[in-house]
This record gives C-alpha cells, structure tokens and sequence, in this order.
C-alpha cells in the first residue's frame, strides 16, 4: 500500500471508532474535572450554613444533611449525578442498627481506639495507642447505610462526610476499608448496657 492509495473502508470505519471513542473519554474525563471542581466550590460556599438548631436530637446530623441540601442545590448536572450517592448516605440517616451498638477496640496499623457507638447515632473514640493524638476524644455522629459506614465528627474533619465500606457484623468483630486503603478490626469489648439495643 503506497501513500497515495485509498485507506480500505474497514480501515477508516476502525479510525472514526478510536477517533470518537477517545473523543469521548476526553470529554468525560474533562466533565468529572469539571463536577469535581463545582462540587468543591459549593461545598466552600456552604460551609457557612451548617449551623443546625440547638435543640436538634443530633445536630451534627443535621449539619451535615444541611450541607448536602446546600450542595445539592447550587450544583448542575454532572455534579448532581456525582454527589448523588453523598445526599442519599445522609438523607437515611439516623441509623444505627443494633449490631453494631456498644463498645468496640478499633485497631489499624498505627493507632489502637476505644470507641463507644452509641443507639442515638452518637460516637465517642479514644485513643488508646496513637502517637498522634492529644488525647482529646474524637465526637460525632455515626450510622449505617447500604453496607457503608458513615462518620460525621463535631470538629475538626467535618465535610465531607468519611464513608467506609464494612465487612459486616459477626456479633463480636466486624471490618471497615478505609479511605487510604488500609482496613480497621473492630473487636466488641462490651455490648450496650441501656437503651433499645441492650440484651
């Protein structure tokens, strides 16, 4: 086949279909850029309201549903579409299944936490093994979605919420994929003694 010669029509046809495929990889890839990038700047402008009224049964479950509303309303498609499964986490929330009640030793890598999940949606963890902490306990509200945990703290980290998926619940062990990959084994040390969930 010479320069000059006419491309065989299965050739072009292979062309176009690469053409077009990375045409369109591009545009998609340049689109999440785009609903990350507007999810960031809603997000920045939101801040500001997540106060939630003083006598709310878990104000830092409602901060954050607040803040999902706020981020959901200034965002368009795709950053709606992309900021989906964030809203719904939170809309479903409280949830605190009895499985998961009670007083558990948390432990990774590096840190070792005592941490009390409470029926109410509420958490407390205190290190017990952790060259980082100050040895201020870690607050906030927790629940269970869609076999995910989720994490919202009172200070600190508090957007966007930290969402973990679980190995679910044995009774006495159960284990979360965190963010950076690594995983953390929850061993029950004691069950809930009050409240809907004590035995």
């Amino acid at each position: 086949m010479r320069l000059g010669d006419r491309v065989p029509s299965s050739y072009s046809w292979v062309a176009r279909l690469i053409g077009w495929g990375v045409g369109i990889a591009l545009m998609a890839a340049l689109s999440l850029a785009m609903a990350r990038n507007q999810l960031g700047r809603s997000a920045e402008a939101c801040l500001g309201q997540m106060e939630a009224p003083a006598d709310a049964e878990n104000p830092t479950i409602v901060r954050a549903q607040r803040m999902a509303a706020c981020i959901d309303k200034r965002s368009i498609f795709p950053a709606t579409l992309l900021f989906k499964k964030t809203r719904l986490l939170l809309e479903a929330l409280p949830s605190a299944p009895c499985e998961y009640v009670g007083t558990w030793r948390a432990a990774r890598t590096d840190s070792v936490y005592r941490v009390v999940l409470s029926d109410d949606g509420r958490f407390e963890a205190r290190a017990l093994v952790d060259d980082r902490s100050d040895g201020v306990p870690i607050v906030g509200a927790w629940g269970v979605v869609d076999g995910e945990m989720v994490w919202l703290y009172d200070e600190g980290h508090v957007w966007p919420p930290d969402v973990n998926r679980i190995h679910p619940a044995t009774g006495q062990l159960f284990l979360l994929d965190e963010q950076n990959g690594s995983q953390t084994s929850y061993l029950r040390t004691s069950p809930p003694s009050e409240g809907r969930c004590a035995p």
